[in-house]
């Protein structure tokens, strides 16, 4: 079973350190994963970089996946930081990842529902409701246009594809244009 948690402060995630016990961080890269395990071991154990002056962030520096017995008697795994996560347009992946909304959609008012506009949409009465993060329906809809991108992706070209784009952004822009006269 995973738990996940978070924690105000490392005392409070020291005690899930203890005989018998593994954790393991994982994060975005440059997130302080390994500076956290240093300051909860007590050591320098581990290998941290500077935080870049020019974006206010740490940089990749753990690029291998260590077991760290802790002084608290348990373990802490330390895992190189997640740069970057690829879509594959077959299998269920977002009805897997997203059963919670799939599940909902089956109740909107309409069959191809985009859960953004429409009329009696119970993926957004759920969000209105409290039933339903806000921020999980905001990656429902990333997730779509990562899938419906690779799809294109793998049938039109580049170029067209770009041109695509432009058209649609030239689009907005004139339809915002018409807005203020």
């Amino acid at each position: 079973m995973h738990r996940y948690y978070v924690y105000s402060d490392e005392n409070e995630l020291a005690i899930h350190l203890g005989d018998g016990k593994t954790a393991a961080m994982i994060g975005s890269s440059g997130a302080g994963k390994s500076t956290l395990a240093n300051m909860l071991h007590g050591n320098e154990i581990q290998a941290t970089g500077k935080i870049s002056a020019s974006v206010g962030k740490g940089r990749h520096t753990t690029t291998v996946r260590e077991l760290i017995r802790m002084p608290q008697g348990g373990l802490l795994m330390d895992n190189p930081g997640i740069r970057e996560i690829a879509f594959h347009e077959s299998g269920n992946g977002i009805e897997n990842t997203f059963a919670d909304i799939c599940k909902l959609a089956r109740t909107c008012r309409f069959a191809d529902c985009t859960h953004r506009h429409e009329p009696h949409c119970a993926v957004r009465h759920a969000v209105e409701t409290g039933k339903l993060p806000q921020e999980r329906l905001e990656s429902f809809h990333k997730m779509q246009l990562e899938m419906q991108y690779l799809s294109e992706r793998r049938t039109k070209s580049a170029d067209r594809m770009e041109k695509g784009r432009w058209k649609g952004v030239a689009q907005k822009i004139k339809g915002l244009k018409k807005g203020k006269k």
